[in-house]
């Protein structure tokens, strides 16, 4: 590796990076991907300086982000992190993970960060794993969806719990009534405890 070049590792870190990208959507949407790991940039970038320059230059290895929605969600550090990514990222598209494990104030509060990410986002996945709380909350975790998707390719949403029928009733708990602007998407799965729901 201390032969290669700085064009050639940056070709071995994105061939690397597509792989990774592939398994984890391209083998299908069942939840048992995810989460996933912080991007792999931060560990190819803690080897060596060589190493750090030519990921921090290489914008692809930036594009992945998971944003957890949590009680914790009011630390300073997630929006410095999540703009960390979208500087190195550049102008990539981005694989966006969203896991909503509270239905607290929150959820609002992360929907600003969204906002920001969803113009960019070319491959989508929500993972809702709380349980059952009033349907006002469940339209506002998946708000994030009614925003323009331009460049979305694959959503899928993943429930993890069993929800009341008659409470949830009037919820709009299926994809295609949040995405109002999705020019490119090809895929779209929505799981609830493993079971597909519907497919496109």
């Amino acid at each position: 590796m201390k032969r290669l070049d700085t064009d050639t590792l940056a070709c071995v870190f994105e061939w690397t990076a597509f792989q990774a990208e592939y398994c984890q959507f391209g083998s299908g949407f069942d939840g048992s991907a995810w989460p996933r790991p912080l991007p792999a940039a931060f560990t190819l970038a803690a080897v060596c300086q060589t190493w750090r320059a030519v990921v921090l230059r290489t914008s692809f290895l930036w594009r992945d982000v998971q944003y957890c929605v949590n009680d914790e969600l009011e630390n300073d550090d997630v929006p410095l992190y999540i703009a960390l990514l979208l500087e190195r990222s550049g102008i990539c598209t981005l694989n966006l993970v969203v896991q909503y494990t509270t239905f607290a104030d929150t959820v609002k509060l992360a929907n600003k960060t969204l906002s920001a990410l969803m113009p960019r986002v070319r491959r989508l996945h929500v993972d809702v794993a709380w349980p059952c709380v009033p349907p006002s909350i469940c339209d506002d975790s998946l708000s994030c969806l009614q925003l323009p998707t331009p460049h979305l390719e694959i959503c899928s949403v993943f429930h993890e719990k069993q929800f009341d029928h008659e409470l949830f009733s009037n919820v709009r708990w299926y994809p295609g009534a949040f995405l109002p602007y999705t020019p490119k998407l090809s895929v779209l799965h929505y799981t609830q405890l493993g079971t597909p729901l519907s497919t496109s």
